[in-house]
């Protein structure tokens, strides 16, 4: 079943599309830079990855994102950019725990702890 137009429904359509050709046009437009951005995005994501997989094995599946806090120092006359560990107490094992000459099985006392009886 085939629908036939009348004169006034044609004109109305075709009136319809020339008010919203700009729109169609802008759309067509944007759909191409989304595709392309989307390409980019995937190629960028490639060149992480593939920069990241050893940290991501060295630290069981985290990456540098997770990891450390970019900082930016204006206050000089050159910008100084530092790359901090957000978590350095819990990624990177205490210096005292990494000497040869403490045993890694025994726990370590700090100064405020006295003996045996300040662990509870």
């Amino acid at each position: 079943m085939v629908k036939e137009f009348s004169k006034f429904e044609i004109a109305a359509i075709k009136r319809t599309a020339q008010n919203v050709d700009k729109y169609v046009s802008n759309k067509n437009k944007l759909l191409a830079k989304k595709a392309k951005i989307e390409a980019d995005l995937v190629m960028a994501q490639s060149m992480i990855d593939g920069w990241q997989e050893p940290i991501k094995a060295m630290t069981g599946g985290f990456t540098t994102e997770d990891l450390v806090v970019k900082t930016i120092d204006k206050s000089g006359d050159n910008p100084v950019t530092k790359y901090e560990l957000k978590f350095p107490d819990t990624v990177v094992p205490p210096a005292d725990v990494m000497d040869p000459q403490v045993p890694v099985d025994e726990p370590i006392m700090d100064a405020t702890q006295s003996g045996p009886s300040a662990q509870y």
